[in-house]
């Protein structure tokens, strides 16, 4: 019957690199123009820069960036829902009193201090 094909057996590839990740990179790749040739070799976390360059195992700028790409875009709609989500769950914030805000009872906020006629008015009331 032959070998069984095992590029999905454990081994560090599959156990630690999360494959939805991995289809979405290579989507960006994709989108850039990049093929499976275009790719590097795996990185030699045992060798330095220079000899990794040397060995093929240092991407290119554009095929970084390309890869990049989709991920950046996922992660900025991610906080976008996340804010929204937020939002709407939380309901809206009441609104702050004009006296009290910042500094404590008799303190006039920016507001007051805007319109003098209604700093007067909160002075009154408060020697009322």
């Amino acid at each position: 019957m032959g070998r069984p094909y095992t590029a999905w057996a454990e081994n560090y590839w599959t156990l630690t690199q999360p494959p939805i990740a991995r289809y979405i990179i290579a989507m960006g790749g994709l989108g850039g123009g990049y093929r499976v040739g275009d790719l590097n070799a795996p990185w030699q976390f045992d060798l330095d820069e220079d000899e990794n360059i040397v060995f093929g195992t240092m991407p290119s700028p554009g095929l970084l960036w390309w890869s990049r790409l989709p991920m950046t875009l996922l992660a900025v709609a991610s906080g976008l829902f996340l804010f929204l989500f937020v939002r709407d769950s939380a309901g809206r914030a009441p609104p702050a009193r004009s006296v009290d805000v910042g500094g404590g009872a008799g303190t006039p906020s920016r507001a007051a201090r805007q319109h003098p006629e209604s700093l007067q008015a909160q002075i009154a009331e408060l020697h009322v």
